[in-house]
C-alpha cells in the first residue's frame, strides 16, 4: 500500500513517557479513520523487552511482556502510566522500543481486538513479537 499523500509526518523527538508516545500516535486518527477503499495499515515496531549490555545483558522479563500485548490492546490506557525508568527496569534498557507499539496503539480507534499473536525469544535475546490488530471503526453518533 503506498502512503496516502499527506499521511505522513516526522516523527516526534523521543517520547519521556508512554503517555507521550500514545498521544504521538493520535494526529495519525484522521488519516486512519477514513483510508481509500476502508483499509489502512499501521505500524508499530521494535523489540519487547531485553538487554544487550551491561550487568544485566540478556535479561528479558516474559511476564511482563505478556502483561503489555494483553493490555495494549484493550485497556492501554494503563501502559501510559509507566516512565520510561519504568520501561527500562522492567523490560531491560533496550526494552523501550516498546515505545513505538504505543504510538501505533495510539493511531487506533474504534474497537480493537487482536487476530494473531507471536511471540518469540530468537538466539538473540531479543523477546520480539508479530500482532495482528483488527480496528473497527466506531458507529458515528447521528443528531437527535
Amino acid at each position: 500500500m503506498l502512503p496516502r499523500p499527506g499521511a505522513h509526518r516526522d516523527r516526534p523527538a523521543a517520547a519521556a513517557t508512554s503517555l507521550e508516545a500514545w498521544l504521538a500516535g493520535v494526529p495519525v486518527l484522521p488519516y486512519s479513520a477514513d483510508p481509500p477503499d476502508d483499509i489502512a495499515m499501521i505500524v508499530g515496531t521494535g523489540g519487547l523487552s531485553h538487554q544487550l549490555d551491561g550487568t544485566r545483558a540478556g535479561y528479558i522479563n516474559k511476564e511482563f511482556d505478556a502483561h503489555c500485548l494483553d493490555k495494549i490492546v484493550g485497556e492501554p490506557d494503563a501502559l501510559t502510566r509507566y516512565s520510561v525508568h519504568d520501561w527500562v527496569q522492567l523490560s531491560g534498557s533496550q526494552g523501550v522500543e516498546f515505545l513505538n507499539w504505543m504510538e501505533m496503539r495510539g493511531a487506533m480507534t474504534g474497537r480493537v481486538s487482536e487476530l494473531s499473536r507471536n511471540y518469540h525469544i530468537p538466539i538473540s535475546n531479543t523477546a520480539a513479537a508479530t500482532v495482528v490488530y483488527d480496528n473497527q471503526r466506531q458507529a458515528e453518533r447521528k443528531a437527535a
